[in-house]
């Protein structure tokens, strides 16, 4: 069905929690898949070291740490989909609602926003799903559908290859299809809240680039 006819014959009071529940179950489907990598990575003297000298302690207790970290790691899934999920949900119709209230001086219903913005955000689960049916294949396959991936392994950490993790087709479609949104919403024009939207993802990229650079100095 064409996006734009489906708004207008659906619009966003519908119930939000079901896209909420379908990215939890992914994202925690995905989680488990990648456990056996975590685990085995516990297990590396050279991670020991380095958690050691980041959190600055003794290697011993750093193990101790590591323990228990390997002791919670099958249940960390279960616990942060959710909130991963449903913050980042909450957010996203957060920035929206002061763009709608500031900058279109509308008075828009926050939970509209947010049904739109979790139906939108399932387009995010098709990289999830691809990567899921991948491992389940093979373990160690990875399939990245963004640009960072045509980057080096050496470039992995670098600022630019951070900012490069947010090229990715199914965003691109993303924020076209929550610009549809906010425009039926707000009653403006699509130019202008596909604009609004997609200005938003960039500053939320390029800032969430500069904490993973820097986190990971």
């Amino acid at each position: 069905m064409h996006p734009i006819r489906f708004i207008d014959s659906h619009g966003f009071e519908t119930d939000s929690w079901l896209p909420v529940i379908l990215l939890t179950v992914i994202l925690a489907a995905l989680h488990s898949t990648m456990l056996p990598e975590l685990l085995a990575n516990y297990d590396d003297p050279e991670y020991v070291s380095q958690f050691a000298e980041r959190g600055k302690m003794s290697e011993n207790a750093a193990r101790d740490q590591i323990a228990e970290m390997r002791r919670l790691a099958p249940y960390m899934g279960l616990i942060e989909a959710p909130i991963v999920v449903s913050a980042g949900i909450a957010g996203v119709a957060a920035v929206l609602y002061l763009i709608s209230r500031v900058q279109y001086r509308k008075k828009v219903s926050y939970r509209s926003l947010f049904s739109m913005v979790a139906w939108g955000s399932l387009l995010s689960a098709i990289p999830l799903l691809i990567n899921l049916i991948g491992r389940l294949i093979r373990p160690d396959l990875l399939l990245p559908t963004n640009a960072a991936a045509l980057l080096p392994d050496s470039a992995q950490g670098t600022y630019f290859y951070n900012i490069l993790l947010a090229v990715d087709p199914f965003l691109v479609w993303q924020v076209w299809l929550m610009g549809l949104g906010l425009a039926f919403i707000c009653q403006e024009t699509r130019q202008r809240a596909i604009t609004s939207v997609g200005t938003m993802f960039v500053v939320m990229s390029v800032v969430n680039a500069l904490t993973m650079t820097m986190a990971g100095k």
